[in-house]
């Protein structure tokens, strides 16, 4: 049996493994395919293909891109891009320098909770200067500004709340264009995370659908069953394509490990039954 995940993180976002250690890992639990969707970033891709050489696992490229839609950050992972492609670098160029601000603003509001150089601490938490929420939300935790990750963002880093930095992120419409441009699939990222009511879930597929998009992460972590079934549903009714992923960063932090998310349903259509 095929076991697949279409959507993990390295220490190059906000994961926790090398692209070497999530190989490891990947042959541990009996992976055949796996793409790392890091956000706004593919520098690890090359390793993590580097590291697959000579395994049974097939490596798909993948990225994890930031958008915005009205108010919310929204998530669409690109599969099967051109890690090379002109269009895709000017992205993440553009998403580094968007991510970069907003972890100077971050940190500056932080400063104004009594904890000094933030941005300098979270970098060294991260081990890099690609900074997210996570590693923010971890800075919190050490000053004991909150006793762990989920009370960090609740608290501090979600809209509405005094670290919050609204980011001029890639709108929906030119994230799918430019997956498509690079010679991807676009798929909406885990969508009951977002907590929206069902009337604007509808009305974001609809935008995803009317910019082209291809398929929705009908399994993305740990999901019940009735989730499951919800999403499912939904890509029936928009006639689009299924994709799965564990979003796994690290042993600590995820709910479900690598590759171990449970099986898409067979009602719907996975997205590697277009690659051939």
């Amino acid at each position: 049996m095929s076991i697949i995940d279409f959507h993990c993180h390295s220490h190059y976002s906000d994961g926790q493994l090398s692209p070497e250690a999530l190989i490891a890992l990947a042959l541990k639990n009996g992976l055949t395919q796996l793409a790392l969707t890091d956000h706004d970033t593919t520098a690890g891709v090359e390793e993590i293909q580097q590291a697959a050489m000579g395994t049974p696992i097939k490596i798909i490229t993948g990225i994890e891109i930031s958008a915005r839609w009205k108010l919310h950050d929204i998530h669409i992972v690109g599969l099967n891009i051109d890690i090379h492609h002109l269009v895709m670098l000017k992205l993440i160029e553009q998403q580094k320098l968007s991510r970069h601000l907003r972890a100077k603003a971050i940190s500056e509001r932080i400063a104004l909770l009594g904890v000094d150089s933030a941005y300098e601490k979270t970098c060294k938490i991260a081990g890099h200067e690609h900074l997210s929420r996570p590693h923010f939300a971890t800075l919190l935790v050490n000053e004991g500004l909150a006793k762990d990750n989920k009370a960090a963002f609740k608290r501090y880093l979600v809209r509405g709340r005094p670290c919050y930095v609204p980011t001029p992120w890639v709108c929906v419409e030119d994230a799918v264009r430019i997956i498509h441009e690079a010679g991807g699939q676009a798929v909406l990222a885990h969508p009951l995370k977002y907590g929206f009511t069902h009337t604007k879930l509808n009305a974001l597929i609809d935008v995803f659908k009317s910019a082209s998009g291809d398929a929705i992460e009908v399994i993305s972590g740990d999901m019940s069953l009735l989730q499951i079934n919800t999403v499912a549903g939904l890509t029936q009714h928009f006639d689009l394509l299924s994709s799965t992923g564990s979003d796994f960063h690290d042993e600590q932090r995820s709910l479900v490990s690598l590759g171990r998310q449970k099986q898409l349903p067979s009602t719907v259509k996975p997205i590697w039954q277009i690659w051939g």
